[in-house]
């Protein structure tokens, strides 16, 4: 699956795990912060779960979440990677 591929699959996950109050039209405006596309804690905890069925993704209970910020550090972790440090 290509990086275009998969970005779009992570925009899906965060529509249907918020209830499509976020689109995939939001994450572009908000340049793929879910924050600023409106993402709240609660829909953040949502997207989690739903990578998880999606991608496998396993997160321990005192890991480092902070990939969630953005499509592309969320990519990163799906494709294996360490996510960028935001600064």
């Amino acid at each position: 699956m290509t990086d275009t591929a998969t970005i779009a699959d992570i925009e899906a996950v965060v529509a249907i795990a918020t209830g499509r109050v976020v689109t995939g039209t939001h994450l572009a405006a908000a340049g793929g912060d879910l924050q600023r596309a409106g993402v709240n804690s609660i829909g953040l905890i949502n997207v989690l779960e739903a990578l998880d069925r999606r991608f496998g993704l396993q997160i321990g209970e005192e890991e480092d979440v902070s990939f969630l910020a953005t499509t592309d550090q969320i990519l990163a972790r799906v494709n294996g990677t360490r996510p960028l440090e935001v600064r």
